[in-house]
């Protein structure tokens, strides 16, 4: 066996077992940020009885996960499965990520080995296996929906250049089904046809091929990936209540409202610092870090040109290697180059707040895929230094000198990334990290925050609560975090203006006019807090908490028949259903009584004390109701 074929029939292995080297340390990792959202208390995905509601629901299990605009439900249906495999063991979580990583590395070797001759797949293997910007991906638990997505892309890449020009329907039907994964598991694999398109244009030898020939030969497989794509989003609409774009970053709520591409051409610059010189890293990257801008700015205008150079470089390694065709030479490397450099903006599409305003300004994780594209431009620079090299004291200088270039940006990778994965060992190390990596990030002092709060240190968290406040522009559920912080610590005053200053902002839900509300009563301005309650119970009209809220309102308020009207409506929906829970019939009592229903009283005083109720029941003209007669005589 030649070197060159031995080389090649290791290249996958190689870069398998170097990306589970590097991130191996991962295994000692817990459960960090929103891992404990999505996995550690997300009831949904601990057992596999409720697996149908899981992959029927948002992928976020909160309250407004719908407005999350994110629905994930292979993913899902592989945390509940993993979850059932493991009991919930992270150290098993993290192996299966580990082992992912380490075959899609594996995967971008196949995958370039279909463009490049050697050693430009090793290249790009290794060079994918050790990048530090995919540490967020592979030690997060959470990261797995980009693994096992990029897992599923690549895998049809592979397939499709194996099977062009022969695609049977059985074929087709297999690389619909892989879109169809890729897509479930995340939505940014939505963009896989135009990759496929770019590979069958990269790989089309044929200079005689017509527009008209090569639609014609590809509408098959487009029509199979296009009725999978219409298909996924109906069941998407369904699942999340229509087709509308997902909350926007948090403490980013002016893109809405402002052109966001100052902002976004300003971050690309940062794309292209975190893909070629991925030293300082960050677990986020929200206002703060990142600058909301109103007009062009330098970092804007480089973000531009950066783009525009991309392009302008593709185009260039392009025409040159088709050029090189037309001669009748073999084009070894520059249209792949081109494919490269090409890929990185196509797998961006989707996460880079263009067509839509997604929910991250930035995040590391979203360059899984995309930096597969530098991966390959870079295997196909090897390929054209370090491939047959010709003879000559020069030459040979200059390819021992690339190879020792390489060799040492996969050893620089390498232990960037081993130092990096700790990071990730649990929420309270990863947003330590980032606060003092970043003073100004606001998420930074929101979580803090939070920690100070859980620690009992409340004027700290106080104080940590209003840097995050002044940073993040009043992000929505900041303010009602704090609110209700505020609520707790006694200070009623002080959560109205941040309750008001939230229902402002989103008028649509129920949580700040409840929170308002509720800051209004404490204060004993019943009449004021009416209008946000009847606001909150508008937005969420099945909760029979915001109908007791609305009572005590009225009854504050002395509309007793309005009050009581409001406690049954709560207590038809649920409130005082649990063992213990006696409260709300005890209220409902009282109102019966104040409203002259004294048998509905005496009904309801009875269920109260069933529940546990402390104490005789109420009275009505000296009598005591929910007494049995033996209790009366004893009084």
């Amino acid at each position: 066996m030649t070197a060159p074929r031995r080389l090649a029939l290791g290249a996958p292995w190689a870069a398998f077992a170097v990306a589970a080297l590097v991130h191996v340390g991962s295994l000692s990792n817990g459960f960090a940020n929103d891992d404990r959202d999505i996995v550690l208390e997300n009831e949904r995905v601990h057992s596999l009885a409720r697996l149908p509601e899981a992959v029927s629901m948002p992928y976020w299990p909160i309250e407004f996960g719908a407005d999350m605009g994110l629905w994930r439900p292979a993913t899902t249906a592989a945390y509940a499965l993993q979850w059932w495999l493991f009991d919930g063991s992270p150290l098993l979580f993290h192996l299966v990520n580990v082992l992912l990583h380490a075959l899609v590395a594996a995967l971008v070797v196949l995958l370039a080995a279909r463009l490049l001759p050697p050693p430009g797949p090793l290249v790009a293997g290794l060079v994918f296996a050790v990048h530090p910007v995919h540490v967020e991906a592979v030690a997060n638990v959470v990261g797995f929906a980009e693994l096992a997505s990029a897992a599923a892309f690549l895998l049809a890449c592979v397939l499709f250049l194996r099977w062009r020009g022969a695609l049977t329907g059985g074929r087709i039907g297999l690389l619909a089904a892989l879109y169809a994964v890729t897509v479930l598991f995340k939505e940014s694999g939505v963009v896989l046809p135009l990759a496929l398109l770019l590979l069958d244009t990269v790989r089309n030898d044929s200079s005689a091929k017509t527009p008209l020939r090569a639609l014609r030969d590809g509408l098959p497989l487009g029509a199979a990936l296009a009725a999978v794509a219409v298909i996924l989003l109906g069941l998407r609409a369904m699942v999340l209540g229509g087709i509308r774009p997902p909350l926007p970053p948090v403490g980013a709520e002016l893109l809405e409202e402002i052109p966001r591409i100052f902002t976004v051409a300003a971050v690309w610059p940062e794309y292209a610092r975190l893909l070629l010189f991925p030293w300082e890293l960050a677990g986020d990257y929200s206002p703060g870090r990142v600058r909301l801008n109103t007009d062009w700015t330098v970092s804007g205008m480089l973000g531009v040109a950066l783009v525009l150079g991309v392009l302008g470089a593709a185009w260039g390694a392009w025409r040159s290697g088709r050029a090189v065709q037309r001669r009748g030479g073999e084009d070894r490397w520059r249209r792949p180059a081109a494919l490269g450099l090409l890929w990185i903006p196509i797998t961006l599409f989707t996460t880079a707040n263009l067509a839509v305003l997604t929910g991250v300004l930035l995040a590391e994780r979203t360059l899984y895929l995309p930096s597969v594209g530098l991966c390959i431009t870079l295997g196909a620079l090897a390929a054209a230094v370090l491939g047959p090299v010709p003879a000559g004291y020069g030459a040979r200088t200059a390819a021992r000198a690339v190879a020792a270039s390489l060799a040492l940006v996969v050893l620089i990778g390498s232990l960037r990334t081993v130092e990096r994965v700790p990071v990730w060992k649990d929420t309270e190390t990863m947003w330590l990290d980032v606060v003092r990596q970043q003073p100004e990030n606001g998420r930074s002092h929101w979580v803090l925050g939070d920690a100070l709060w859980m620690s009992g240190d409340r004027p700290a968290a106080l104080r940590a609560y209003g840097r995050a406040v002044g940073l993040l522009d009043g992000d929505q559920l900041l303010l009602t975090t704090v609110a209700q912080r505020l609520l707790e610590a006694g200070r009623p005053a002080q959560a109205e203006v941040l309750a008001r200053q939230a229902w402002e902002k989103r008028p649509g839900y129920d949580a700040a006019p409840g929170l308002l509300a509720v800051a209004l009563l404490a204060q004993g301005r019943s009449n004021a807090a009416i209008a946000p309650a009847l606001a909150s119970l508008e937005a969420d009209p099945a909760d029979p908490a915001i109908h007791m809220l609305l009572a005590q309102a009225y009854r504050q308020s002395n509309r007793t028949l309005d009050a009581l009207e409001r406690q049954r409506e709560a207590i038809r929906l649920g409130g005082g259903s649990d063992e213990g829970d006696w409260g709300p019939w005890r209220t409902l009592a009282e109102l019966e009584l104040a409203a002259g229903f004294g048998q509905r009283a005496r009904a309801a005083s009875d269920s109260a004390r069933v529940r546990g109720a402390p104490g005789p029941g109420v009275r009505q003209n000296g009598s005591d109701l929910g007494l049995t007669n033996e209790e009366r005589r004893s009084r």
